[in-house]
């Protein structure tokens, strides 16, 4: 249940971000985090935050494809999440 939300928000987060132009994408990510955690505990939400952070990384953050983070900012951002 975890990776299948985890994929529906990343998917979600792809296609709307051309059309958004935002930065700080990845805190849409807290929706699932959230939701895994009041149901399944914190165990499943560390899950859930290591996979949207891998996911992010890789899909929306520059260089497209790649799990090099660019932008310093970029990078912070993934580990505060």
């Amino acid at each position: 249940m975890s990776l299948a939300l985890v994929g529906f928000t990343t998917l979600f987060l792809w296609a709307i971000q051309p059309a958004l132009q935002q930065d700080h994408l990845i805190f849409i990510y807290f929706v699932p985090t959230t939701l895994i955690a009041i149901r399944y505990g914190s165990l499943s939400a560390m899950g859930v935050i290591i996979a949207s952070s891998l996911a992010a990384a890789y899909f929306l953050y520059g260089p497209p494809f790649s799990f090099e983070v660019g932008n310093r900012l970029e990078l912070m951002e993934l580990i505060l999440f």
